[in-house]
């Protein structure tokens, strides 16, 4: 690819008192139910190793979600627009050598 970013982007539908599951593939021929991220660790960094072979993933994300609702009442449900932008660096050497470019920033 021309960039190590990936986008995603989603239109978010809230519910109220309880929602549903979706119900996920897990690649293993089951569905699970998911209840989306709030149910689940929110991580900031995120490891993949690919079947212990010798090149990992790595993933570094920046989040943002922009609500589209300006006034709400109690029956009407939330409606967000969620774009997550994530770098993927081919090994852990290359995540090292991005982190040691960083320049801190300085207090005021």
């Amino acid at each position: 690819p021309e960039s190590n970013f990936l986008v995603f982007e989603a239109t978010v539908h809230t519910c109220r008192d309880g929602c549903k599951p979706a119900f996920c593939e897990t690649g293993r021929g089951r569905e699970e139910p998911s209840f989306g991220r709030r149910k689940r660790e929110i991580n900031d960094t995120i490891v993949l190793d690919s079947n212990n072979t010798s090149s990992d993933a790595e993933f570094t994300k920046n989040e943002t979600a922009i609500s589209l609702t300006d006034t709400k009442t109690d029956d009407e449900s939330d409606l967000e627009f969620v774009r997550e932008m994530i770098e993927v660096f081919e090994s852990r050497e290359e995540l090292q050598q991005e982190a040691r470019r960083a320049v801190p920033l300085e207090e005021s």
